[in-house]
């Protein structure tokens, strides 16, 4: 068998094989072996044979073929695409990346053996933003705003369909009305509790967006700012 030939193809004629059935499969695999040198054909038989099966092999001196018991498919026998996976050591900025340009939400994480360790998701992106809120940056990778939406289990009051994805830096509302005001820039997201003169200041500053939290409460005057100013 030559390297070329690793690979075996078995022939195999009908279940229950009789004569014809036997005879057909050990001709068509030599005939095989003689004009297609890429596989090594190998007849078979899908069960036991009888015994005129049996005595016209033995006149001619030819092997009874093995018996197939079982042709289900394994995982051996299926062919795989190059899986895309990130590796255990890359950055969340790396990762964020890899599923913007590729379109998938969910990546194998891997060890350099290729071995898989884990799943990683965006929703997984989403909560590690969440987790560091308050000197989180997404400058340089901005994160899905239908993403974050669940992973909080939120619900945008404005300007819905305006932004795709939030960037900028995120702060928490939690130091004084002057401290925050003076550290936010356009383009920031603020996390705020029920404040409402904070957050109608904050939309003024130019922030994209208002994370209010503990589902309070907002008043029509702040929604309309939000409207106004293109504030989620």
């Amino acid at each position: 068998m030559t390297a070329q030939q690793s690979k075996i193809v078995y022939v195999i004629g009908h279940k229950n094989p009789d004569t014809d059935s036997v005879c057909s499969a050990i001709g068509y695999a030599h005939f095989k072996n003689v004009t297609d040198k890429r596989y090594l054909f190998t007849p078979a038989r899908a069960g036991k044979i009888n015994e005129e099966a049996r005595f016209v092999l033995e006149r001619f001196g030819v092997p009874v073929p093995n018996v197939m018991e079982n042709l289900a498919s394994t995982v051996s026998d299926l062919e795989f695409k190059k899986p895309i996976a990130i590796h255990e050591r890359d950055s969340v900025q790396a990762l964020s990346l890899l599923m913007r340009e590729t379109g998938v939400r969910a990546l194998p994480v891997v060890d350099d053996s290729g071995r898989v360790n884990g799943i990683v998701g965006l929703k997984d992106i989403a909560r590690h933003y969440m987790d560091s809120v308050g000197f989180s940056d997404l400058r340089e990778t901005p994160i899905s705003l239908d993403i974050l939406i669940k992973t909080l289990d939120g619900r945008v009051i404005s300007n819905a369909k305006k932004i795709e994805y939030l960037s900028g830096k995120i702060f928490t509302a939690s130091m004084q009305k002057g401290t925050i005001l003076n550290r936010v820039h356009p383009g920031d997201v603020v996390v705020i509790g029920d404040q409402h003169d904070i957050q109608l200041d904050l939309i003024r500053a130019g922030c994209s967006a208002l994370i209010v939290t503990d589902n309070m409460p907002i008043v029509s005057d702040v929604i309309a700012a939000a409207e106004s100013h293109g504030t989620l």
